[in-house]
This record gives C-alpha cells, structure tokens and sequence, in this order.
C-alpha cells in the first residue's frame, strides 16, 4: 500500500516536539545506516565529465548542497547524478522546441512538446527526491525558537 514517503530523520529533528522527538512525541530513529561521507563537489562523475552543461550544474547544486551539512551524502551521489541527467535532457529538448517551433510542421512540434513534458516531469521528480522544490521545503515546518535560528542560521550562511 503506498503512502507518504518517509521523512529523514533531519527533518523529524526540525519538525519535533522536543529534541529527539518527531512531531508527534515519538523518538526518532537515528539508527540508521548512513556514510558520514559528503559528496566531493571537487570532480563531477565521469559519466557527466564530457557534458559542460551537466557539468556545471553538478557544480553549482554542489557548491548549495555543501553548506547544508547532512542533506547529501555521497551514497546520494546517483540521485545528484540523476538530477543532473535529467537537467541536461530538459535543456536540450526545450533548445530544440524553441528553434524548431519556427517554421515546423505540427507534427513534429508535437513530437518535440511530448518530449519537453517527458523531460520537465523526469526533471520535477529527481528535484523533488532531493528536496530542491519550493513545495518540498515548506513540508518542513519549524517553530517557535528554532525558526529564529534557523533564520538567523541562513542568513549568517548565504546573506553574508
């Protein structure tokens, strides 16, 4: 039966009662297996390496993800890499919907506008396995005092 897909235990740490304790009181597993191992924003995976444009949005997601300590690990590095993929391919199917949408026969720009959505949904799912959207952050709710520190925690991070 499918249901909500589970939380990290970062996010219940946030959301929660008290420290240790999720939302609804209960304590959190923290044993589960994790590296410890951050993702080396260094070199990007050969797989992409001949790709500038995968290359560079390996770099610029990275070089985000590294000041949020815990979010990825590098086990997460095939979902990044995945992310990536799918970032190229909707880049290149909408450079190619928007030069042949002059002049092309409508079959083909359908052809070209089935791909562009194909491609958009490939992408919107690997964001949102990451937590990169904007709906998936506001799932995250923090009160009271740890929503100032939070803030304050962001803004000595990226503001400065």
């Amino acid at each position: 039966m499918a249901g909500k897909k589970r939380k990290p235990a970062a996010i219940h740490a946030i959301t929660g009662r008290k420290p240790g304790h999720d939302s609804a009181g209960r304590p959190i597993n923290t044993n589960f297996p994790t590296s410890g191992i951050g993702l080396d924003s260094n070199s990007p995976p050969t797989l992409i390496a001949d790709n500038e444009i995968a290359v560079a949005e390996w770099n610029r997601v990275l070089k985000i993800l590294d000041k949020i300590p815990g979010w990825v690990e590098e086990s997460d590095m095939s979902a990044v890499l995945a992310y990536c993929v799918a970032f190229v391919n909707f880049y290149n199917v909408s450079q190619k919907v928007m030069r042949t949408r002059k002049g092309a026969d409508s079959d083909e720009l359908k052809r070209d506008t089935v791909s562009l959505n194909t491609a958009n949904r490939t992408l919107f799912q690997a964001m949102s396995a990451l937590g990169f959207t904007p709906a998936d952050r506001a799932k995250i709710v923090i009160d009271g005092t740890k929503a100032k520190n939070a803030v304050d925690d962001f803004k000595n991070k990226f503001m400065k």
